[in-house]
């Protein structure tokens, strides 16, 4: 009976540590199916221009949203590159799956017409970054400039090099 003690409190400390184990390991595959499922519901709706887009995301209910490439800016409607910069983020965006980071992980801002400061990935490319090293965009730093400037210094100066977009 004494041998029979110390085996059970094993054995029960065991079952004990492998329950932990497996509720762990649920609570990562549910974050995990979550993450997957929220990226797969953010869907373009439109282009508005080279660095404005109308999203749809569907958490429960459809939530449609108006996003603002962070550090970059465009030509506006009637300026030249206009429709070459839009074309370009349509190339970008259309087909892919897409996703946003904001400038301070987790801290949504919105803008002075009411859309939220992303940066926007297109899979694993940052479109922001690539517009501007397409050369449709200088590098913006009117409101600073942000946690990626060394990405986006980078892609302006080799857009310039390669005499790219605007800077034909």
């Amino acid at each position: 009976m004494k041998q029979v003690g110390p085996i059970l409190v094993l054995t029960l400390a065991f079952g004990v540590c492998l329950g932990m184990l497996m509720q762990h390991d649920l609570k990562l595959e549910r974050a995990r199916a979550e993450r997957a499922k929220l990226s797969r519901a953010l869907k373009l709706e439109r282009v508005v221009d080279g660095d404005t887009v109308y999203i749809r995301y569907f958490p429960k209910e459809p939530i449609q949203g108006k996003l603002r490439l962070l550090r970059i800016n465009t030509p506006e409607r009637g300026c030249k590159g206009y429709k070459e910069a839009t074309n370009a983020l349509k190339g970008l965006l259309e087909g892919k799956k897409l996703s946003v980071k904001y400038e301070v992980k987790g801290v949504q801002v919105t803008g002075g017409y009411g859309r939220l400061l992303v940066y926007l990935y297109a899979g694993k490319l940052n479109v922001n970054v690539e517009m501007v090293r397409l050369g449709w965009s200088m590098f913006y730093t009117k409101y600073g400039e942000g946690r990626l400037a060394e990405d986006f210094k980078r892609a302006e100066a080799e857009a310039r090099k390669a005499r790219r977009g605007l800077w034909k």
